[in-house]
């Protein structure tokens, strides 16, 4: 239909269509694959941290991970400061230097992602934040 009119033709009206349709359905499809596979694997939009909805709802911390590590509230902060932010760590290790906090879980796309926020501290204030996923 685009070329009935501009090209008059015939074998290279048809030659032009063969042309197109070998080179667009390719990309038709390979850009059909990557949205199923970005609506497959996309995590959900992430919040501010919010203090009370930290230590109500537990199992959507996740939400707030990656605010808490992108605008460094908790850098340099003791743990005092940090146990009164987060509240208790879920796991501590022996020596105090290494904090674990459970934010929940939500399903993605090949099954159940595991999300954690670890804190590493020195000289008593923390120095390392990191938002981590586990696939099971």
């Amino acid at each position: 239909m685009l070329f009935r009119n501009r090209i008059t033709n015939k074998v290279k009206k048809n030659l032009l269509i063969w042309f197109s349709t070998i080179v667009f359905t390719p990309l038709i499809y390979v850009g059909i694959f990557a949205a199923f596979i970005y609506f497959l694997l996309r995590q959900p939009s992430n919040k501010a941290f919010d203090q009370s909805k930290w230590i109500i709802e537990k199992n959507e911390r996740f939400l707030m991970g990656d605010d808490l590590v992108k605008s460094k509230i908790l850098n340099g902060k003791d743990t005092i400061q940090i146990k009164h932010i987060l509240g208790q760590p879920t796991w501590k290790d022996s020596l105090n230097t290494s904090w674990t906090y459970d934010m929940g879980s939500n399903v993605s796309g090949f099954g159940l992602l595991f999300h954690s926020l670890s804190i590493k501290f020195e000289n008593n204030k923390a120095v390392k934040i990191e938002h981590f996923q586990v696939q099971d």
